[in-house]
């Protein structure tokens, strides 16, 4: 009777951990709007959500780069040089063409050699991802210097790039629902497709996927690639959003990417990387640092929030998710 009772509670301990693991942080997000809402009166105006979330769409687009390559087992440090590069390389672009086509796709390849040269050395000569991609991240960083010659680029960029980072439907700008579209996209090939299910079995055990007959190095090295290809939907967005590319633009961005990548691992799938927590975690941290302040937080407590929320939520979720489970 007794072992009975001891194990009727560790089921039920259990499944209140995996209760919060599925719906802590929307918890958390529920209790943020509620109290932000209750201490400030601007902060459930459509005004103040439009600029709370057109505000991440920098650190959403690198986000959603940044974990594929960590799905597949894999870290690409490169982020922050990269989302900066590809933005000077479309400025850049826009000076000599008046075409919006060449600029768009400028960046768009560049983002898939990037990601190619990330992924192939990385995978094809077996070199650890982090320190490839850290080295590469100074490569693109003395590139982007070069091509700038240090200087901010303005001027003549495509106007289809401004509509659509200025332009709302239903209160929120093109950009934002662009970016939802993105992150649909990747939560079902993620999770609903063949590959997405070979990606987190390569994650996992990379020896034991190849054993099973799935291509590794392909299916290591299109993450690398898909992951560029989202940083430079995130360079064309801030072209549009500045009207310009400024040299020093993208490392602010990495640790914040980072942060929502491993807060993810304490949502929908504990331990896991994956898309739908990412997402939330965005929305957190983004409703957290903006209801800081409009209560007259200063500029400096978004890091020391993201980094605190960070460690707290991973603290409260159930012991197995404290361990990342690669892929």
């Amino acid at each position: 009777m007794k072992k009975q009772t001891v194990q009727s509670a560790q089921a039920q301990k259990y499944k209140d951990y995996s209760l919060f693991s599925r719906y802590g942080i929307l918890s958390i997000i529920v209790l943020f709007v509620i109290c932000f809402s209750l201490a400030s009166p601007a902060f459930m105006t459509a005004r103040n959500w439009s600029s709370l979330i057109v505000g991440q769409v920098a650190v959403a687009c690198i986000a959603l780069g940044a974990i594929l390559p960590m799905i597949a087992g894999e870290f690409d440090f490169s982020v922050g040089y990269t989302i900066g590069l590809l933005a000077i390389i479309g400025a850049n672009t826009a000076q000599h063409t008046d075409s919006a086509v060449l600029v768009i796709a400028s960046v768009l390849l560049s983002g898939v050699l990037i990601g190619l040269i990330n992924g192939c050395i990385s995978v094809l000569l077996r070199i650890s991802s982090t320190v490839v991609t850290l080295g590469m991240g100074l490569v693109y960083y003395g590139v982007n210097m070069a091509i700038s010659d240090g200087r901010t680029i303005t001027g003549n960029i495509p106007e289809i790039l401004k509509t659509i980072a200025k332009t709302k439907f239903l209160n929120f700008n093109l950009s934002v629902w662009i970016i939802g579209a993105m992150a649909l996209i990747l939560w079902y090939v993620m999770e609903r497709t063949p590959f997405g299910k070979q990606v987190y079995a390569v994650g996992l055990c990379e020896r034991a996927a190849y054993l099973s007959g799935i291509r590794t190095r392909f299916t290591k090295i299109l993450p690398f690639v898909l992951c560029d290809v989202c940083i430079a939907m995130g360079a064309l967005f801030l072209l549009g959003q500045a009207g310009s590319a400024a040299p020093n633009t993208g490392p602010s961005y990495q640790l914040s990417a980072y942060a929502v990548c491993f807060l993810s691992i304490t949502t929908h799938k504990a331990g896991k990387f994956n898309i739908p927590g990412l997402m939330l975690s965005i929305l957190m941290l983004a409703i957290g640092f903006n209801g800081l302040s409009l209560l007259g937080g200063p500029f400096w407590m978004e890091s020391v929030f993201n980094g605190i929320i960070l460690i707290v939520a991973i603290l409260t979720t159930k012991s197995d998710a404290r361990s990342v489970t690669i892929g």
